[in-house]
């Protein structure tokens, strides 16, 4: 067996390899070593849940010479992309450079190469563009010389440590002060978070817009936190907004600006609490445009269209066709599971996303070049036989087989039908980066 060795910040970590250069193995102590844990956490109970998981099986952990049980790159990283994303970052590079990830599962490898997109899961991605609202809140700060509070209700939907992270974060972020989410008394946001958390408005008037209103009338005019409510209320409006996409679908940015915001706490805070639903209906007409439509501007594309069939018109629809379309295929096989049982396994592809990538696009000729954010989903049980092997199957062809059902057969298709009468689809090329992430539950119903 040869070795190589890899350089952490504190230590050196043996990657055994075994003779046909193919697999690699690490000990726990090895893993505790590259994800920097080591004498912090015990690895054990990662590993007999992946054992109960059959992700660790006879072929995915070897003995070496001393009699250490030593396991393959899949058992490496299965921990690693569920805890120690930073770390295995870095030791998958490692893995890439010395060309030993071939035998990593296609799932697991999909998951890491995911970990190196630029900033599409920052919760903070969005609140960038706003930071100049923070600088009126600043000196608006100034000028005051007394608080004014008014009473009213309260965010829908929030975890309690969900919200705690994206103030943390933000604070980081935007280099506020140590008070920066402190709350006046612990437990303030929750009591009005809880407010209307089961209210039943009606679906006629739009519930979760209604409650984002409610919650940011109420953070601006009760003040939980002992300073800084504004911002934090314009924090969590801007991160629930852009995270409701069935709400809304085009970026925020053109929903409304930094001016909108300030004009809607300055409502808030000049009203009485007489006025309370009058303003928070006015704050909800603000936020989103009462007769707005996810597919508004496939509409509008498309009247564009065909008033006008100019090259112009013709990519603006497609971009606004393929940015709004959803796509969904199921399947299902039967496996072994246990000893003498036989499951009907249901397994699908899911596209929830598409956004046309405009670097990709410029830079080829007469070429539109999406990304497109894809779930593989499949019921895995544990007592599946052969499980690990079977999601990696799955895994595979649900990516194939769900291009070809719902990419070929049903968006172009549709595409096509549209663009009939006023333009040829052959005459512009149309491609597709793929993120794919997996969902394998272990839940089966009977």
């Amino acid at each position: 067996m040869d070795y190589l060795k890899y350089k952490t910040v504190t230590d050196e970590v043996v990657v055994s390899i075994d003779s046909t250069h193919q697999n690699a193995y690490l000990s726990i102590s090895g893993m505790e070593k590259v994800f920097e844990i080591e004498g912090k956490i015990s690895l054990k109970y990662d590993i007999d849940t992946l054992k109960t998981r059959n992700i660790i099986n006879e072929k995915s952990a070897i003995k070496n010479k001393d009699n250490d049980t030593l396991y393959n790159l899949n058992v490496v990283f299965s921990i690693g992309l569920e805890h120690f994303q930073r770390a295995a970052k870095k030791f998958y590079l490692f893995i890439k450079e010395n060309k030993l990830d071939n035998t990593l599962f296609t799932f697991i490898k999909d998951g890491l190469e995911n970990l190196f997109l630029p900033n599409e899961k920052d919760p903070l991605k969005k609140i960038d563009s706003y930071q100049d609202v923070f600088k009126h809140y600043a000196k608006e700060r100034l000028e005051e010389e007394n608080d004014q509070y008014h009473y009213a209700y309260s965010y829908p939907y929030i975890i309690i440590e969900l919200y705690q992270q994206i103030i943390e974060d933000a604070k980081i972020r935007y280099h506020f002060p140590n008070d920066f989410g402190v709350e006046k008394e612990p437990g303030s946001l929750e009591k009005i978070l809880d407010v209307y958390s089961n209210v039943d408005f009606g679906f006629e008037r739009n519930p979760i817009e209604d409650q984002l209103a409610r919650y940011f009338y109420s953070i601006v005019t009760e003040k939980p936190f002992a300073n800084y409510n504004n911002e934090i209320a314009t924090i969590l409006l801007l991160y629930f907004l852009d995270n409701i996409d069935y709400l809304v679908k085009e970026d925020i940015r053109d929903l409304f600006t930094s001016s909108d915001i300030v004009a809607m706490i300055t409502l808030i805070e000049n009203s009485s609490p007489e006025q309370k639903e009058e303003v928070i209906e006015k704050t909800k007409k603000m936020l989103v445009s009462s007769n707005y439509s996810p597919y508004k501007k496939v509409d509008d594309a498309f009247a564009n269209l065909k008033e006008n069939n100019t090259y112009n018109n013709v990519v603006n629809y497609i971009v606004a066709f393929i940015e709004n379309y959803y796509g969904y295929q199921g399947y299902y096989e039967f496996f072994k599971y246990r000893e003498s049982s036989v499951l009907k396994i249901h397994y699908h592809g899911e596209y929830n996303k598409f956004k046309l990538n405009v670097a990709d696009s410029i830079q080829n000729y007469n070429t539109l070049v999406f990304d497109v954010y894809a779930t593989a989903y499949m019921e895995a049980p544990i007592g599946l036989v052969h499980r690990d092997e079977i999601i990696e199957d799955l895994y595979k062809e649900i990516k194939v087989r769900s291009y070809d059902d719902i990419i070929k057969d049903k968006l172009m298709k549709a595409l096509r039908l549209k663009l009939v009468p006023y333009f040829c689809l052959k005459d512009i090329n149309i491609e597709f980066n793929f993120i794919w992430t997996l969902e394998a539950d272990e839940n089966y119903e009977y």
